[in-house]
């Protein structure tokens, strides 16, 4: 998704801002790790990795990126995602919070 008014790119699995070089690059998002031009090739392949990334607790890939807040958190995740319009609800944060303990 880009909102090219403010010419800002976001991941379409996470919501995490980008850069336009990124999209179709094939190099990885620094949050979720998904493969820009692969994993995001359609809505079955965004869904499918968002999936796998929720149900294995939303490791973060590139923490030491210095792109990447120093202090993430749900809240980090649940504004990321409104970038692309992902609303996560109440229980969705639950379970992503049980496979977070998990790891």
């Amino acid at each position: 998704m880009t909102d090219k008014s403010e010419g800002k790119y976001y991941c379409q699995i996470c919501g995490f801002e980008c850069d336009e070089s990124d999209l179709c690059s094939f190099e990885l998002c620094i949050c979720c790790g998904g493969e820009f031009g692969y994993d995001d090739d359609d809505d079955d392949a965004i869904r499918t990795y968002r999936e796998k990334w929720f149900g294995d607790g939303i490791p973060i890939c590139f923490t030491k990126n210095p792109r990447f807040p120093k202090y993430w958190s749900i809240a980090h995740l649940k504004t990321q995602l409104a970038n692309i319009g992902f609303n996560l609800t109440d229980e969705m944060i639950a379970e992503i919070e049980k496979n977070r303990m998990k790891r």
